[in-house]
């Protein structure tokens, strides 16, 4: 089996993403304020979300459910993410209408296509920011979701901190 890291560091909006072997990630909106529900939650639940493109760069399918996303702060805590379920909706949000549907990444993306989706995150303390999203994936022999493993691909996204405190700056502006 082998294993590849890829690590990129977003300066700029433009550069939320990160590509490795087999998958490319790229982060588009950011919600620090969502508040959802869903048939799988009593009531409400507030959430961090990162409105998320997951492209597969090889030609067979490549599973995205054992990913398990996570959240490293600012103050070096991770952050496991929430699995969203099925029919979840946006109840409050600054950014977004409420009401608004928030799909999941695909359980599996086929070869050389995308899966467009959201990663939900348990809220932060007010003066604690996201500063990594790392994505771990395991990719299989050519056309199989299971069994022995080919290639072990972790992709890391680092948040410029001074990048962050603009992208929430930009957010508040367009309130």
């Amino acid at each position: 089996m082998n294993q590849s890291h890829h690590k990129a560091l977003a300066k700029s909006p433009k550069e939320l993403c990160v590509r490795g072997d087999y998958i490319e990630i790229r982060i588009g909106r950011i919600i620090l304020d969502a508040k959802v529900r869903s048939e799988e939650i009593d009531g409400e639940e507030k959430l961090i979300l990162f409105e998320a493109v997951f492209s597969n760069l090889w030609d067979y399918r490549i599973p995205t459910y054992g990913n398990d996303p996570m959240l490293v702060d600012s103050e070096g805590f991770q952050h496991t993410a929430y699995d969203l379920g099925f029919h979840v909706t946006i109840s409050e949000s600054k950014q977004i209408k409420e009401g608004t549907k928030i799909p999941r990444i695909d359980n599996e993306i086929e070869g050389k296509a995308r899966s467009r989706g959201w990663i939900a995150f348990p809220p932060l303390k007010k003066s604690v920011v996201p500063h990594r999203l790392v994505f771990h994936f395991y990719v299989f022999d050519p056309g199989c979701t299971s069994g022995s493993v080919r290639h072990s691909e972790t992709l890391e996204l680092v948040f410029d901190l001074s990048l962050f405190g603009r992208l929430l700056e930009n957010a508040r502006k367009q309130n």
